[in-house]
């Protein structure tokens, strides 16, 4: 995958680009990225990728446990270590006022797999459960996608 970068033109001078979120923000240092957790697994080699039956079952079992507000460490305590961390940068879009919010936070997504098969990351039939942390290390959001079991708690724009 190519990242793309925008660059605006301002009275004829170019802004740099931002430094990627990856360098702004604070993340677990034991967990990979989605590109280094995929190139470990069967998906990487043309297979399906399945959690096992153990981990699905802690995971499906203490999902209704989560709760917002919580910590890396709490969370992690409940589902168990995620298989990747990524880093992001969000805004909340409006402040209450009505005004428009720019400012860039750092969040943190965790993906926890159920399935995944094939090459694209973003595959929309892959089974997975997304939590998502602030910029205060706090879960603001848990999106399962294909896993009817669960629901989705919180938002990602606060």
């Amino acid at each position: 995958m190519q990242a793309l970068f925008l660059f605006f033109v301002v009275s004829l001078s170019v802004s740099p680009a931002p430094p990627p979120a990856h360098s702004r923000c604070k993340l677990d240092p034991k967990l990979p990225d989605s590109f280094r957790w995929f190139a470990t697994n069967s998906a990487a080699s043309g297979r399906v990728y399945v959690m096992s039956p153990e981990r699905k079952s802690k995971i499906l079992g203490n999902y209704s446990k989560l709760r917002l507000g919580m910590t890396p460490k709490e969370v992690a305590a409940l589902l168990g270590s995620a298989d990747y961390e990524e880093a992001g940068l969000r805004n909340s879009g409006f402040r209450p006022d009505g005004s428009r919010d720019l400012e860039d936070r750092c969040s943190a997504q965790w993906g926890y797999y159920f399935k995944k098969t094939g090459e694209n990351l973003a595959d929309m039939n892959d089974s997975i459960l997304i939590v998502e942390f602030d910029s205060d290390r706090k879960l603001t959001w848990a999106a399962p996608q294909k896993i009817p079991q669960l629901s989705p708690i919180g938002s990602p724009i606060r």
